[in-house]
């Protein structure tokens, strides 16, 4: 008798390449979109589209990945993922899979508003990560170039409100990250981001 052979688990989580040459920040410390990176100018001279994945690749590999135990989706962590235009129907593919989005971004939210996205996002996401590297205006503007950090910490404020809102009313606890690159100009107002995080609601 031939025995039924076990398909192989899935991995656990997925990230997929949505969008990386999409950005709406200049982060001085990013191999793409930093003013210092000759990449997208390369790009551009050479009349290269911008890498944007079909949303149908991703449909069809959580669908298949997800009865397999696939637990996360990422989309891209280099540009900005609130910018890739199917955006909505991966939150769509989260809920129908039950598939936990894990998201990086920049912390602009893109097009709808901080509440907005916050409304969509957190009842499917398992963290947040939000992308933050000065506690002064002028640290924040020098790596994190486009960005205001009185706009950053409103859109903080907004999404953590809505997060705790949902959590109260019994439905999914979003973790919200500030992610942080080390540098030497920012490295002296690590203690002074820590203990806002702490104020504002921020998981780690």
């Amino acid at each position: 008798a031939n025995a039924a052979i076990s398909p192989l688990p899935a991995p656990w989580r997925i990230t997929f390449d949505t969008n990386p040459d999409d950005c709406n920040f200049s982060c001085a410390m990013c191999e793409q979109h930093s003013e210092f990176s000759p990449l997208q100018k390369e790009r551009k001279e050479q009349k290269i589209r911008r890498r944007r994945m079909p949303i149908k690749l991703i449909q069809d590999t959580v669908r298949s990945m997800a009865p397999l135990g696939m637990k996360e989706c990422i989309p891209t962590t280099m540009g900005e993922p609130l910018q890739y235009k199917d955006f909505k129907k991966i939150l769509d593919l989260c809920d129908e899979q039950n598939v936990k989005l894990n998201l990086t971004t920049n912390g602009s939210f893109f097009g709808i508003g901080a509440s907005s996205w916050a409304e969509m996002i957190v009842p499917l996401a398992v963290d947040v990560k939000i992308s933050w590297n000065g506690i002064s205006e002028e640290t924040q503007q020098n790596i994190m170039k486009n960005s205001k950090l009185q706009k950053q910490i409103e859109n903080l404020k907004k999404f953590i409100a809505v997060r705790d809102r949902i959590a109260s009313e019994g439905g999914n606890y979003c973790s919200v990250t500030l992610q942080l690159t080390f540098m030497e100009q920012n490295l002296r107002e690590i203690p002074q981001i820590i203990a806002f995080a702490i104020e504002n609601g921020v998981d780690r």
